[in-house]
């Protein structure tokens, strides 16, 4: 593995790749300058020329659509992360794969920050500060309501609340605990905040669920899985943990340091970005092109 940051692999992989990529390159290239000839040259012979663009343009919608036909028949499986074959590293941030006849490049931060990210969100168990008296919330029916038939989504994020079924409508939840941070602090505002992600049937902010696993606490209380959701700043603060635990972009990584990275992607609820909603990887070219640009100019 060479240290400099630059791609590193197989000698002769790289060669191959980088012939490959440059013919494919000089191809295009020369098809395009002929198309442009065609169009700024019709042949003089009466409609040749209209017959000539109307070929041209008929062609590219044909290729348009190939293309887009390949294009949405390429499905990448969270089992394909097992058979994703490692090449190297580009530049000390991006860890480049092939998996079969296509070329994938992988973020390695956006990787395993969300790796980390959905790790503590299964795991990790919110702390709760106890409230001297019980607090009571002054609420509208409908607020009340949610918050009532699920009491279990607010223990998932670690509030404490009861239902006082003798008080009036609108004051019957009381708040007993709240989440304790050493640096969030949590209050009534988090409750309505909750409700109402409940209310409209919604995940809230992109931050709150990139895919997090979310459902009522287990036994021992520490994950869960099913549908209840992470408050945003719960959130937000398992992704910031995640995000500086992660490996970061300049570092050079050995082949099996980059094949973990890759292989635990397989094992998480949604692998495609991270928590801030950054692609993880990108797919770069089909080999198949390349590769038959390079034979036609041998």
């Amino acid at each position: 593995l060479g240290r400099g940051g630059a791609f590193t692999s197989n000698r002769s992989l790289e060669t191959s790749t980088t012939a490959c990529l440059a013919a494919a390159c000089k191809s295009a290239a020369k098809k395009r300058a002929r198309r442009r000839a065609q169009l700024r040259n019709p042949s003089p012979a009466d409609g040749e020329g209209e017959h000539s663009a109307a070929d041209l343009r008929q062609a590219g919608a044909e290729a348009a659509e190939a293309g887009a036909e390949a294009a949405l028949s390429r499905v990448l499986h969270k089992s394909d992360f097992e058979s994703l074959q490692v090449l190297g590293q580009f530049n000390k941030g991006f860890i480049v794969a092939r998996l079969r006849r296509d070329l994938f490049i992988l973020d390695q931060h956006a990787c395993e920050e969300k790796t980390k990210f959905e790790e503590l969100q299964a795991s990790t168990k919110i702390h709760q500060q106890k409230l001297i008296a019980p607090l009571t919330l002054e609420l509208t029916a409908s607020e009340e309501a949610v918050i009532l038939d699920n009491l279990g989504a607010f223990e998932f994020n670690g509030f404490a609340l009861r239902a006082d079924e003798g008080a009036p409508p609108g004051e019957r939840v009381k708040v007993l605990g709240v989440p304790f941070s050493k640096t969030t602090t949590f209050g009534a505002e988090d409750i309505r905040e909750l409700a109402s992600i409940l209310t409209e049937g919604t995940h809230g902010p992109r931050l709150n669920f990139m895919n997090q696993p979310h459902g009522p606490p287990s036994a021992a209380g520490g994950g869960g899985g099913g549908g209840w959701p992470r408050l945003p700043k719960l959130a937000a603060m398992f992704a910031s943990r995640a995000c500086r635990s992660a490996v970061m972009i300049g570092t050079a990584l050995e082949p099996q340091a980059m094949t973990k990275i890759v292989r635990r992607l397989g094992s998480i609820e949604q692998p495609w970005n991270c928590p801030h909603g950054r692609p993880t990887m990108r797919h770069l070219t089909d080999l198949t092109k390349p590769l038959a640009a390079a034979e036609e100019l041998v």
